[in-house]
């Protein structure tokens, strides 16, 4: 079938992105940056787009220059510390929406359980598509009440509350109709522990750099700092190189966080926090070097930025489904924190078939990161 006739098929041309944030710009995550991508190239396919995302009292700053599109019809719910109104005020705004398809890319268990449950009653499909292999773990609400060392009545209150949250929504939380992969093993994972059958769609990136600049002796760490992004290894690292000219920057959100960035003294390393995005390309477009510490990930969007742009990712652990290692478009430490400061150190030193490798990585890109071909391959699996 045709990807003409497959989406003449559909009997609705509609969907809600349900999801906690929306791309703005500025320290825009993969997740937001996918849907971005995916909301634009189905409205230019005649669809409908609206989005369900949480109130921050910013309305007006939702989106920038870059990401607005005024065909985008804006949903948005209140966040409150209890789960069961949080529930209730998700279930409300869902209603006032009009879409046919549902698609969730978020860990956010209650907005997606909420939105299962909605989609059940009201005859609605729901896509769910894993952003980070920790998507597929099933864990309650309640969770961090649990093992709390401090046992009160506000404690006791919030867990009950959890509970019963967690209750109304459990049996939904995995209820798509349809469900995307952006990996095999994240395939794997969902068949294992869930029974579900899902389609791997790779993510995607439409590249809006068009200069080729001179590289600079930069390496690069990119990320919203969270505890399984493992800030902390950079500099660990910082401390065994012999970086020479070379400069470390990283970027993202580093709020909270501030006491591991101010330990690192090396006169060669900067953070420059929370960037736009195309500031963030820009960046990349210049280093010679992305470094990854993660300890969990999906898909980093960073990596693929990087295979787009002639940068060289080095990995500590994370290596999605072997493809570093069996298509020769970088390198991995698979965990040895020794191998991987002499991988980064091999950089520094010239001492390493960048060229080669880069190339690879630039041609495998152009075949599983097309955003045209990943949208068909979107298409025909809910079409189907």
């Amino acid at each position: 079938m045709s990807t003409d006739k497959s989406l003449n098929k559909a009997k609705n041309k509609s969907i809600c992105f349900v999801i906690p944030h929306w791309a703005t710009g500025k320290g825009t995550g993969g997740a937001e940056l996918q849907c971005y991508y995916l909301s634009e190239e189905l409205i230019a396919k005649g669809w409908n787009v609206e989005v369900l995302i949480k109130d921050k009292g910013e309305k007006n700053k939702v989106f920038n220059k870059n990401f607005y599109n005024p065909s985008v019809k804006v949903h948005r719910y209140k966040r409150t510390s209890s789960q069961i109104l949080n529930l209730l005020y998700i279930f409300f705004k869902l209603i006032g929406t009009k879409s046919h398809y549902y698609y969730n890319r978020t860990d956010a268990r209650l907005l997606r359980g909420t939105c299962g449950l909605y989609c059940k009653l009201f005859s609605k499909k729901m896509i769910f598509a894993v952003a980070n292999n920790s998507d597929i773990e099933n864990k309650s609400l309640s969770r961090k009440y649990k093992n709390k060392k401090v046992k009160s009545i506000k404690n006791s209150l919030k867990r009950l509350d959890a509970i019963v949250a967690d209750r109304l929504i459990r049996r939904y939380v995995f209820a798509s109709d349809f469900n995307i992969s952006q990996t095999n093993f994240q395939q794997e994972q969902l068949k294992e522990k869930l029974k579900i059958n899902s389609t791997v769609i790779r993510n995607s990136f439409k590249n809006p750099i068009q200069d080729n600049v001179e590289k600079e002796n930069i390496i690069l760490w990119i990320s919203n700092i969270r505890p399984q992004k493992q800030p902390a290894l950079v500099g660990k690292l910082i401390e065994k190189l012999d970086l020479k000219d070379w400069k470390v920057v990283m970027i993202g959100n580093y709020i909270g966080y501030e006491n591991i960035i101010n330990s690192i003294k090396h006169p060669n390393f900067k953070a420059v926090g929370s960037l736009p995005f195309l500031e963030v390309l820009s960046w990349l477009n210049r280093s010679k070097v992305l470094l990854n510490t993660s300890s969990s990930e999906g898909f980093p969007n960073s990596f693929i930025h990087a295979w787009f742009l002639n940068v060289t990712v080095v990995s500590l652990s994370f290596d999605p489904d072997m493809l570093i290692k069996n298509k020769q478009i970088g390198h991995c430490a698979y965990g040895d924190f020794n191998n991987f400061v002499q991988l980064v150190q091999n950089q520094i030193n010239g001492e390493d078939n960048s060229e080669y490798i880069n190339n690879n990585a630039l041609t495998f890109a152009h075949e599983q990161f097309d955003l045209d071909k990943n949208v068909n391959k979107f298409l025909s699996a809910i079409n189907n």
